[in-house]
């Protein structure tokens, strides 16, 4: 108890000092939960910490404080050590981790050796993390390193499903809870501490990201009520040692009032954290979903399917995937950086390929052609996305880039070259122009983002739109694709050769 006491000094543990009959007593003190809180000091590493655990195992430094090899006075100065070494900087006692064979070293595990159970330890480490989160939530790498001990948690052990519901409870959902509704009812945390914080977008996305992590967590954990496998109560299956290995009253706490969530539950939250991460129209998501107002209470409350009305819900990703696109400023895009978009479309049974054709679509409505080009061509050739309204959309938009240059902007230049080009064609543009629809459009029929693209984009723009319409598209269609590379191709050279571009 001496050596718990020193090695673990200025670490709050409760009301109760660490006496040998507080510890033998089983129900005030959990041994795991003590060396946990030693491993944490060397790291909040879930690598470096199992590393530190395998190196523990296997260190010729292993010895019990209880036994008589513990009255050698040798054994007495590596203690002494160990426990003089709690004193030391966070700097330095990173060093155990690759120090492990001197005798400076004094892992608690080095002498508790029967307590080296990683999954139990694992267990305790989340928690721990998930506390030390609450009371500094400014510090969201706690929160990520609980969220990969979590991770880490075997599926096998009924215990993996309470702790992350347990650390959704208090961590996730009163943060959410006071976000869409105010902290009238929610009294986990302090609003002068999290107010400030839920300002910050950045700050809300990753809570977002952390809270789907732990959702999709607690879906896989399984549900089934046992009693602890992980740690034996029978002296005839407890490592010898002191203190003796009994069952963990922490964890059972924990299993005793854990019950299987509602799926649809799970499911409804899932779709109102997606929402927040992709929009701040909090109103029109609250319309979306169906159950809204009774959601971050409880996992086990009942719950219809994330229904409700499949319009506005639709319009919802819209305006969110064109928000998406408008702010992206990546100079070339190599995948769909779409996940919680997708995440919705999946649960409101939207098909993805829809998704991810507006959100190309959008980037080329806003002249981000460079951006997505290489993207577009694999995934056409993938049919990852709905060929033929692209294919639509798509001359739509040359149409509108088209008749900004030649109508609606045109300089002298512009209209000396429009007797260069077919009489029909450039008519047919215009109604183009003029009656399809542009997904940047608002509700006064006024586009929100008005752009003058390079006709060399444009040009390459329609070259694209050519080869995909080879293999996807009627003859009509290629016709007019056909027409328009035409146009463009015979204003582009000209326009070269007056070296205007």
């Amino acid at each position: 108890s001496l050596l718990l006491s020193l090695r673990l000094y200025g670490i709050p543990l409760g009301p109760f000092p660490i006496t040998v009959k507080h510890i033998e007593d089983g129900s005030i003190f959990s041994i795991y939960e003590l060396v946990a809180r030693d491993e944490l000091a060397c790291s909040h590493k879930h690598d470096e910490i199992v590393a530190l655990e395998n190196a523990c195992k296997d260190s010729g430094l292993v010895f019990d404080p209880s036994s008589s090899l513990g009255d050698d006075p040798s054994r007495w100065r590596v203690l002494q050590k160990a426990c003089l070494a709690s004193a030391i900087s966070e700097a330095e006692r990173a060093e155990y981790l690759v120090e492990l064979e001197t005798e400076v070293q004094g892992a608690l595990l080095l002498y508790l050796s029967h307590y080296n159970n990683p999954p139990l330890l694992c267990a305790h480490r989340a928690l721990l993390l998930a506390q030390q989160w609450i009371e500094a939530p400014k510090r969201v790498e706690l929160l990520r390193d609980c969220l990969d001990a979590l991770a880490a948690l075997r599926e096998d052990t009924e215990y993996a499903g309470a702790i992350r519901l347990e650390i959704w409870q208090t961590c996730i959902r009163p943060v959410f809870r006071a976000f869409l509704f105010g902290f009238d009812d929610v009294q986990e945390i302090q609003e002068d501490v999290y107010s400030p914080l839920m300002q910050n977008v950045d700050w809300m996305v990753r809570m977002g990201k952390a809270g789907l992590s732990i959702l999709s967590l607690i879906e896989k954990s399984a549900s089934i009520k046992t009693v602890l496998k992980e740690a034996p109560s029978s002296p005839t299956e407890s490592p010898s040692g002191w203190p003796p290995v009994g069952p963990d009253t922490v964890l059972q706490s924990l299993v005793h009032k854990f019950r299987p969530v509602d799926q649809n539950a799970l499911d409804v939250h899932r779709v109102i954290v997606s929402g927040c991460m992709v929009s701040s129209d909090v109103h029109t998501l609250s319309e979306c979903v169906e159950g809204f107002y009774d959601a971050f209470v409880s996992l086990y409350q009942p719950s219809g399917p994330p229904g409700g009305d499949s319009e506005k819900q639709l319009d919802f990703l819209e305006h969110a995937i064109i928000s998406r696109a408008e702010n992206l400023h990546k100079p070339i895009l190599d995948r769909f950086d779409l996940d919680e978009i997708e995440t919705l479309a999946l649960l409101w049974s939207i098909d993805v390929r829809d998704v991810r054709t507006i959100f190309l679509l959008a980037m080329y409505e806003f002249g981000k052609d460079a951006v997505v080009d290489d993207l577009l061509t694999r995934m056409s050739s993938q049919r990852g996305m709905d060929l033929t309204r692209f294919l639509e959309d798509g001359i739509g938009i040359v149409c509108r880039r088209l008749h900004q240059m030649l109508h609606v902007k045109r300089g002298h230049e512009i209209r000396s070259l429009l007797g260069l080009l077919d009489a029909d064609t450039t008519e047919w543009i215009r109604d183009q122009a003029e009656g399809t629809f542009s997904l940047l459009e608002d509700d006064t029929g006024v586009d929100r983002v008005v752009l003058d693209v390079p006709l060399q984009s444009t040009h390459y723009f329609v070259l694209r739109l050519m080869s995909i319409a080879v293999s996807h598209a009627d003859k009509d269609t290629r016709v007019k694709l056909h027409s328009l590379s035409i146009l463009t191709g015979t204003l582009l050279k000209e326009l070269e050769t007056q070296k205007l571009v």
